[in-house]
């Protein structure tokens, strides 16, 4: 992604930041207006800078977002199975142009597990046997204001029947190891 829907909320007394509700905003959101079009970070601001005459500063916002990042999860797996006596990885080319191992949002109440699980079947229909002895957690900030974890467990399919999720994904490729990483 390039450039994201980004929400600015100045909470009412009685309310306090937290994930569950981050995630109660994203999904009214998308069940009152479309899906696509939910705020995919929110940040909550101690108040709005407005000037005298009441509108909101927008570059004083820019400068909290830049002290105080959002946080998100995202959580996938290096999916690989041995094809030709060689080693392979399921690598997806997105419709941004970039390449990735399968991975997205935790959404809900899910574990990370669960929406590796359900990230794997949204993207690639694959049903995978999932390896969580291997977890790794690739820490980085795709965008101005945001910290971004990636938990990445290892798994093999157990079906070969597989379709990539068209709107999101352009192709999927099973590389070797020395291809994957160009």
């Amino acid at each position: 992604r390039g450039q994201i829907i980004c929400a600015v909320i100045h909470l009412a007394e009685g309310y306090t930041p937290s994930y569950e509700l981050t995630k109660e905003l994203q999904n009214y959101v998308k069940v009152n207006t479309a899906p696509y079009k939910y705020p995919r970070a929110i940040i909550y601001a101690k108040e709005l800078p407005k000037t005298t005459s009441g509108k909101i500063i927008r570059h004083d916002i820019l400068k909290q977002i830049e002290i105080n990042p959002v946080k998100e999860k995202s959580c996938g797996a290096i999916i690989y199975k041995y094809e030709n006596g060689g080693l392979r990885f399921l690598i997806s080319k997105h419709k941004q142009g970039h390449y990735s191992f399968t991975k997205g949002h935790v959404e809900n109440n899910e574990t990370e597990v669960e929406t590796a699980l359900r990230e794997i079947k949204e993207e690639t229909n694959l049903e995978v046997k999932l390896d969580t002895g291997f977890r790794e957690i690739n820490t980085y900030s795709p965008r101005l204001g945001s910290i971004k974890d990636v938990i990445y467990f290892i798994a093999t399919p157990t079906t070969d029947e597989w379709k990539v999720q068209e709107h999101e994904i352009i192709e999927a490729l099973w590389l070797s190891y020395e291809d994957s990483i160009k």
